[in-house]
């Protein structure tokens, strides 16, 4: 914990952590505390302690905020519990808003609305078969379509295309469920 700093400080009739799910400080100050539940209010993003949880995202460069990008649209990355084995660098980060499961979004993507959000999102409009198969691949964890017939439903020609539009399916399709964030398995060593 932060010195000087209890386990918990009381903010607006709240009892809030001081630490985060790693036990590692939020912040160094008691105000810095405050300012920080202050923006993370009451997020679903904690553990059972109501600790807010750390998330991970890995990559090439410097990263200061989430701004939309040509490759893969809003939605960026995440894994949950330990850094992915990806880039040159991790970040540590609070995520104030829900974030994606593989899981919830097969289970948000299974019937005919899901059919028909996947159709909207690849732009085509392909069989019922042909989409399960897209949801499947999107959902299947952190690993890419390595099938020519799916290269050839997401527009890819090779492995590293497949890759790239996998993720650029899966960021337009959380953002067309409502999410900003998509979860990746924490064994995942592929780009995110």
């Amino acid at each position: 914990k932060p010195k000087g700093l209890p386990p918990t400080i009381n903010i607006d009739g709240v009892e809030r952590s001081t630490t985060n799910n790693k036990g590692q400080p939020i912040a160094e100050t008691e105000e810095g505390v405050r300012n920080f539940w202050g923006w993370f209010g009451n997020s679903e993003n904690v553990d059972a302690e109501l600790r807010p949880e750390v998330f991970y995202h890995s990559g090439d460069g410097n990263f200061t905020e989430m701004k939309e990008s040509k490759r893969f649209g809003r939605a960026m990355f995440l894994t949950r519990h330990s850094p992915a084995n990806y880039g040159s660098t991790t970040y540590p980060l609070y995520l104030k808003g829900d974030v994606l499961s593989n899981n919830n979004m097969r289970r948000m993507l299974y019937g005919d609305e899901g059919i028909e959000i996947i159709r909207k999102a690849i732009g085509k409009n392909i069989n019922d078969n042909d989409a399960e198969i897209i949801i499947d691949d999107l959902t299947n964890g952190g690993n890419y379509p390595t099938d020519e017939y799916v290269w050839g439903l997401i527009n890819a020609f090779d492995e590293a295309s497949a890759q790239i539009n996998i993720q650029t399916l899966r960021s337009k399709v959380a953002a067309m469920l409502g999410y900003d964030a998509v979860q990746t398995p924490d064994e995942f060593d592929g780009e995110t």
